[in-house]
């Protein structure tokens, strides 16, 4: 029989709660036909659950998942976490794994599963702290301004700077624009350079010291089968310029559409509430 799925990704929790056995992300089955299938893991041993972080590593590994959406033939999923298990720094990441990814059971890994900082920054300040993102079309206007085809895949973040030592926002928040051109170039010349054995896999939020070299592979080549190189992490992280600030006051919500000529966002503040939004058309 053949399932739907759902790519599910879920921060860790603590010992008592019922996502202790869970993976920092699953793939469960979606069966309209059958209630007592829904939402079940994708293969029912729970030994076979496809995890990211084996489970002694994650209870110092505060990950925190705030985002998801589609594009193409990939997931992405958005993330906060520490550059180390148990450090005070934190920084945003993009995941992305391919929609075709049914994981390779018997090392329990997906084998897409390639990951990159994300940076948003202005003026030598860096708002490190992913709130809020979503995927959404440029209207022709915004198009011609990216250099990208009128309607293309684009996506809208919220960001705030950190305090200190914390996952915590504060101060000032800014918007960026990401096309999804540029974030798809930026997975696939870090994932063929591994595939031709240029550079690390792993994640440096493992430590750095303990990152692979990459295996070059003589197989055509895949960005959905990483294989031995999996996980993945580029080296540089995907940055871009705020595309406006907003000061003493923290973006938190967002929704995006577009309209014709112009890319509209409805962003709720942690000083004005989803209901009593912002409202930004974007040209």
């Amino acid at each position: 029989k053949q399932w739907y799925q759902r790519r599910v990704g879920a921060s860790f929790a603590e010992p008592d709660s019922a996502l202790v056995i869970l993976p920092s992300i699953a793939i469960r089955k979606i069966d309209m036909s059958n209630s007592e299938q829904m939402f079940k893991l994708y293969k029912d041993s729970e030994s076979e659950n496809k995890r990211t972080l084996s489970r002694s590593r994650s209870r110092n590994a505060h990950v925190i998942y705030n985002g998801g959406f589609a594009s193409g033939s990939y997931r992405y999923f958005s993330t906060i976490k520490p550059i180390t298990p148990g450090s005070g720094v934190y920084k945003s990441r993009l995941t992305r794994i391919c929609q075709s990814d049914e994981g390779d059971y018997r090392n329990r890994k997906l084998i897409s599963y390639t990951e990159a900082p994300l940076e948003c920054k202005k003026e030598g300040v860096n708002y490190q702290l992913l709130q809020a993102i979503a995927i959404g079309q440029a209207g022709s206007q915004l198009a011609t301004k990216l250099k990208i085809i009128s309607h293309s895949d684009i996506v809208i973040a919220l960001f705030a700077q950190a305090q200190e030592d914390k996952a915590e926002p504060t101060g000032d928040s800014a918007i960026c624009i990401y096309t999804i051109k540029e974030i798809e170039l930026a997975f696939e010349n870090k994932t063929r350079d591994c595939w031709a054995g240029k550079g690390f896999s792993g994640l440096s939020f493992d430590g750095q010291n303990n990152r692979p070299k990459c295996n070059a592979q003589t197989k055509a080549f895949s960005a959905c089968n990483v294989l031995s190189n999996s996980p993945l992490e580029l080296d540089n992280p995907i940055t871009k310029t705020a595309a406006f600030i907003l000061r003493d006051d923290i973006m938190l919500s967002l929704a995006v559409n577009s309209y014709d000529l112009y890319s509209v966002a409805f962003v709720g503040t942690k000083a004005r509430q989803t209901s009593q939004g912002m409202l930004f058309i974007i040209s």
